[in-house]
């Protein structure tokens, strides 16, 4: 599931340490884009369909179609470059 992480600002946070700094900066890109970074589901156990699904819901939320599926991509000339992605990586059997 994509979330996102900081839907407040890190330095807006309660228990944030400022330690000697100004106790209220005024950092107004962390605030901007703390409400705008997704985290996206990525760790070694994240099956080949659960990468594909990621991909079709990136895809659905941008109005986009994926022009190819991971395993035409690893199953292509370029297999040998795929496999040593970090996405590859955790698909069993794919080597």
């Amino acid at each position: 599931m994509a979330l996102t992480n900081y839907p407040i600002a890190i330095h807006e946070q309660e228990g944030f340490p400022f330690g000697l700094g100004d106790p209220k900066p005024i950092l107004p890109l962390t605030e901007k884009h703390s409400a705008s970074v997704l985290s996206l589901p990525i760790y070694p156990e994240l099956t080949g369909d659960d990468q594909e699904h990621v991909v079709r819901c990136l895809a659905t939320a941008l109005g986009r179609t994926p022009k190819r599926s991971l395993q035409s991509v690893l199953a292509g000339p370029n297999r040998r470059a795929a496999i040593h992605s970090p996405f590859a990586r955790a698909m069993p059997g794919k080597e």
